[in-house]
Order: C-alpha cells, then sequence, then structure tokens
C-alpha cells in the first residue's frame, strides 16, 4: 500500500538525530537535568555538538559532560573534559588508548554521553535517593501507538525543535530489544505525517494526542 508511513522505512537521517541513543540523552537531560545542575538544552544545540560545535567550554553540552564526568569522580577542570570523557570511554570499552576525542565517530561519542547518563541512575546513589519514588513516574511517555504496535516517542525543547521517534520491540531472548527510527524532525514534517496517519487511519491511540507543539508566535 503506497504511502502508507511504516517505522521500519520511513525517512532516516544521516545527522545525529537520526541514531537512538541522541533521542534517549536528550530526554534524561530534560529529566533530570535540572536536579543535576546541567543547562538547559535546545535540540540544535546537540546536534550540533555532535558535529563538532564544542570548542568552548561555554558549550552546554560540554558543561553537561563535565558535571555527570565529576558526579562518577573523575574530575578536573573543564578545559580537560575530553580527556576526562575518553578516559571514560576506555574504562567502558568503548574508546581505546591514544585515540583523540575530536576524531571519534559520531556514534561513539554519543555512546559514552549515553552511558554516562545511564550511570547517574546505577552508580550515583545520592542522586537516585534524592529521586526516590519520583524515578518511576519520571519517565516519558509515548505520544501514540499505530496499528502495527510501534510506539510514537516526542522530543520537543522551549524553542519549539521537535524529533518524532518509533520505537518496534522485539522480543529476542532473554531480553526484550527495540529499535527506533527518526520520522520526523520539523513541525512540517511532523504535520505531514499525522495527515498520513490519519488517511491510512494507522493511529490505535486518540489522533489528538499526536498533537504538534505549538508554533513560536
Amino acid at each position: 500500500m503506497d504511502g502508507i508511513p511504516h517505522a521500519d522505512e520511513e525517512a532516516t537521517d544521516a545527522g545525529p538525530s537520526s541514531l537512538p541513543e541522541f533521542a534517549e540523552i536528550f530526554s534524561f537531560i530534560q529529566l533530570f537535568g535540572e536536579l543535576l545542575y546541567l543547562p538547559k538544552l535546545a535540540i540544535s544545540e546537540l546536534e550540533s555538538f555532535f558535529t563538532g560545535g564544542y570548542s568552548h567550554s561555554s558549550n552546554p553540552v560540554v558543561i553537561s559532560h563535565w558535571r555527570l564526568l565529576g558526579n562518577i569522580g573523575l574530575r578536573g577542570s573543564i578545559e580537560q573534559w575530553q580527556a576526562m570523557a575518553l578516559r571514560f570511554g576506555r574504562r567502558n570499552r568503548v574508546t581505546e588508548e591514544k585515540e583523540s576525542y575530536s576524531h571519534l565517530p559520531v556514534a561513539v561519542k554519543m555512546r559514552i554521553l549515553k552511558i554516562l547518563c545511564d550511570d547517574q541512575l546505577s552508580v550515583c546513589m545520592n542522586f537516585r535517593n534524592e529521586l526516590g519514588d519520583r524515578f518511576v513516574d519520571s519517565k516519558n511517555d509515548p505520544v501514540g501507538v499505530d496499528q502495527d504496535g510501534h510506539r510514537y516517542w516526542l522530543l520537543k525543547d522551549s524553542t519549539c525543535n521537535m524529533r518524532l521517534y518509533t520505537e518496534s520491540r522485539y522480543d529476542n531472548f532473554p531480553r526484550e530489544s527495540s529499535h527506533w527510527n527518526l520520522v520526523c524532525r520539523s513541525l512540517d514534517e511532523f504535520s505531514d505525517y499525522i495527515k498520513r496517519l490519519e488517511s491510512h487511519s494507522l493511529a490505535s491511540n486518540p489522533l489528538n494526542r499526536l498533537k504538534p507543539p505549538s508554533r513560536p508566535s
């Protein structure tokens, strides 16, 4: 059936936000950034960082790296954040000796930050204890599910940047796994995607849950 949007075939992008860990990192910072004293972050800033836009120590993603590293005991001046990130990467078998951070593939840089975010919840017990019961309630919820069981996750920031992802779950013994796809990266793409969902009756959840964020006035 031509024209029906499908989670595994919808347009993906070569940019950083097309990688599934991008969504997980941004969601983590949105959910827990204030408690961890991380600067507010726009989607475009996170994308820019992974394409090499981190030359200044005032960069919000650089500051986030530095503070998250400090939380797990890797401390130093903010000017040393790349060396600290590499050390963390080697500890987690993501990077090797004598590698330069600036020459790491985008996926590896993203993997370092994703593990660093995860460690805030598994290693930093003071932070986990501070969250308490709020940890369970603070997870983002999907904004919709289509008839094939693909869940939809919406990222949006204060500047009305947005990304829409689908998540397909698979029962791969011994544990469940999932596959993420970026399907929309702008309000215009989002609106078009909703129209296609409506025209093919793919949404099993009420479509009013899949409304795009308001455009800036």
